[in-house]
């Protein structure tokens, strides 16, 4: 994952708060903001720390996935080009 956003808030020591916003009916949505996402370890370097941050978010949001997997998509290429492909011949193979 990007750990952009942990090595800025080290950078500017500024805190990375997750926020999640959730769809209700009626076009309105409800912003959450969570406690502060800081390193486990002080003592650890800039590196280690925002990748522990990191981690720490990406806890955040596969709890918010697997609240509401629907509400997801990621467009980000997760896979070689080449895994899809089988993928998806596989898949086409299991439907006929």
């Amino acid at each position: 994952s990007n750990t952009v956003p942990a090595r800025l808030a080290l950078r500017f020591e500024c805190e990375l708060i997750p926020t999640r916003a959730q769809r209700l009916p009626g076009g309105r949505y409800r912003i959450t903001m969570y406690p502060p996402v800081r390193p486990e370890d002080a003592d650890a370097s800039a590196a280690e720390q925002a990748v522990n941050m990191t981690a720490q978010l990406n806890a955040h949001f596969e709890a918010w996935i697997r609240d509401t997997p629907g509400e997801w998509l990621c467009l980000a290429r997760r896979w070689p080009k080449e895994v899809e492909r089988a993928a998806e011949q596989a898949a086409r193979q299991r439907a006929s």
